[in-house]
């Protein structure tokens, strides 16, 4: 098996606060309740959370080989912006810097705090959550905007978080940080019952240091964990992240043109069996996850169709043996076994969501390859095969 270490790592500090307990992967020593110094950000993974954020059903673009934003930062390992901060002008930078923070708050949240799915609170603001779960809901509290997102670490454990990226600096005592903790209390929970409810959250600010600046200042990720308003802290037997989850997943069954499939999670209605989800089965040729399987297709760079030909009883790429300009493609896809479950829930019900588990623990391998926890994977085309067809 060959496997290919080739990862674009981006360096950045690290500062917590209101953290009683430190996360075990941001210790610097396992049995020490303190904070590493550093962390460090593999920037395939980076675009392929601003993909899954940002991009709806589009293609992405560019592919994750060469995320524009790449072109922002010096090239070397600490995370510093070119010239004067992300971009020729204010707009732009102030534009850049919002995008970027809020994939380095889903990255960090997935990566070292395990919460895996997210909902945006637009539609989680929306009305009650998905039907399995009536009865519990938000209400918007008048005044400035809330946090960006609800979101899970499963079916019972409930966060709040907030992404910023600014290009100046600040600090836990700066007035800007505490404007951003008073976005949480613009935002209430209420159980069945009524009752408003507590829920732990997250403030995850990143601050992007730029070439102009003083060699001693450093890009930064602060992060703190501020409650909403309630009565009480929400009981962790609530089943209320299954709404997180099925929301999260019909977002990227939606990327792989499966659209009764996720429109049945994302409001939950139950589909009849002789509906069937049929996907191609691709899996991952090199690399330490060789013959991982997946449902999903490709995009095409330049709208053309990519050739194929045989491989024993697989498909893979075929290019022009004389020529080098012809575009690739770029893969997504989901994990078999999850795209299995999904089908699965979509026939027997919201609640059934709960036996999903997230991928163990994954480490980079190549710059351009991305394969998050909760299963989706982005990557070059050629590093892929399909390996059948099955209707779910």
């Amino acid at each position: 098996m060959l496997e290919l270490i080739y990862v674009v790592i981006k360096r950045l500090d690290l500062r917590l606060n209101a953290y009683p307990v430190i996360p075990h992967q941001l210790r610097a020593t396992p049995t020490a309740n303190v904070a590493r110094k550093t962390i460090d950000v593999d920037t395939a993974a980076l675009f392929h959370h601003h993909y899954l954020d940002s991009q709806g059903r589009r293609p992405p673009n560019p592919d994750p080989t060469n995320f524009q934003h790449l072109s922002l930062f010096l090239p070397q390992q600490e995370l510093r912006a070119c010239g004067g901060g992300l971009g020729s002008h204010k707009a732009y930078r102030i534009s850049s810097a919002n995008q970027l923070g809020q994939a380095f708050c889903r990255l960090f949240l997935s990566k070292y705090l395990n919460i895996h799915y997210f909902m945006h609170m637009d539609d989680a603001l929306r009305g009650p959550l998905i039907p399995a779960f009536s009865g519990c809901h938000f209400e918007k509290v008048p005044g400035d905007d809330g946090p960006d997102y609800f979101c899970a670490e499963d079916v019972n454990r409930i966060y709040l978080a907030e992404a910023k990226g600014r290009r100046h600096g600040f600090s836990f005592a700066s007035k800007v940080f505490s404007n951003w903790r008073k976005q949480f209390d613009h935002v209430v929970f209420y159980d069945p019952e009524g009752l408003s409810r507590k829920l732990k959250g997250h403030i995850v600010a990143t601050r992007f240091v730029a070439q102009t600046d003083s060699p001693a200042l450093r890009s930064t990720v602060y992060a703190e964990d501020p409650e909403s308003p309630g009565e009480v802290l929400v009981d962790e037997e609530n089943g209320v992240g299954g709404a997180v989850m099925q929301s999260h997943y019909a977002g990227i069954v939606e990327k792989l043109d499966q659209q009764i499939l996720s429109a049945a999670l994302g409001r939950a209605f139950a589909v009849p069996d002789e509906i069937r989800f049929p996907g191609f089965i691709w899996e991952l040729r090199l690399g330490p996850l060789q013959g991982k399987q997946f449902v999903g297709g490709y995009f095409s760079h330049d709208g053309t169709e990519v050739e194929f030909m045989k491989e024993g009883d697989a498909l893979v790429t075929s290019r022009h043996p004389l020529r080098l300009d012809q575009a690739g493609g770029t893969f997504f896809g989901l994990e078999v076994d999850i795209f299995r479950t999904l089908a699965q829930v979509a026939r027997s019900g919201a609640h059934s969501i709960a036996v999903l588990r997230p991928l163990p623990k994954i480490e980079p391998f190549y710059s351009g390859v991305s394969l998050l926890r909760d299963g989706s994977i982005l990557g070059p085309l050629e590093f892929f095969r399909t390996v059948g067809q099955e209707s779910f």
